[in-house]
């Protein structure tokens, strides 16, 4: 179970950093989600 979380929190900052890079391109917007919930989007 700790290796799971500590898996999910690395994949979590992977997944978010390329993210941002791509948002930053203009490829990708953040669209507001349920709670503290960000979700993404293609840019088109």
């Amino acid at each position: 179970m700790a290796m799971d979380m500590k898996l999910l929190r690395l994949m979590t900052k992977r997944v978010g950093s390329a993210l941002r890079d791509k948002r930053e391109k203009g490829l990708v917007r953040t669209v507001e989600g349920a709670g503290l919930y960000q979700l993404w989007e293609v840019a088109r």
